[in-house]
């Protein structure tokens, strides 16, 4: 059995395999060092009253420097991080990629939040 925690080191884990990709720890945390990923504390699904929860659904926040090239360097980076997660997280599934904002600061990047969902 895994534990939210275990989980969310996993992903970090993979993550930590992309080639020059930054990854952050805590939420709104300020880097100049892109691509960058933060994973953010789960949504829990519980099978039954009272129970552990059965799964934990992730945001991963993908960000790129805002730039004339955003577009190709998210897509550069999201197949990437795809990629790590599927080959290295055991039964992870991503389900969705939404274009978005990353706040850091009184900066906004732009970024690909994921949905990716892990067994507990």
């Amino acid at each position: 059995m895994t534990t939210t925690p275990q989980a969310r080191q996993a992903l970090n884990d993979a993550l930590s395999t992309v080639e020059d990709l930054t990854i952050l720890t805590q939420y709104g945390e300020v880097t100049s060092n892109f691509p960058a990923a933060y994973v953010a504390p789960p949504t829990l699904d519980f099978i039954a009253f009272n129970s552990r929860p059965t799964s934990a659904t992730f945001s991963i926040y993908v960000m790129v420097a805002s730039n004339d090239y955003v577009a190709e360097n998210l897509d550069d980076v999201l197949e990437s991080v795809i990629d790590a997660v599927w080959n290295q997280v055991e039964d992870a599934a991503v389900d969705r990629a939404v274009p978005g904002i990353w706040q850091m600061g009184a900066a906004e990047q732009p970024a690909y939040v994921l949905n990716c969902e892990v067994p507990l």
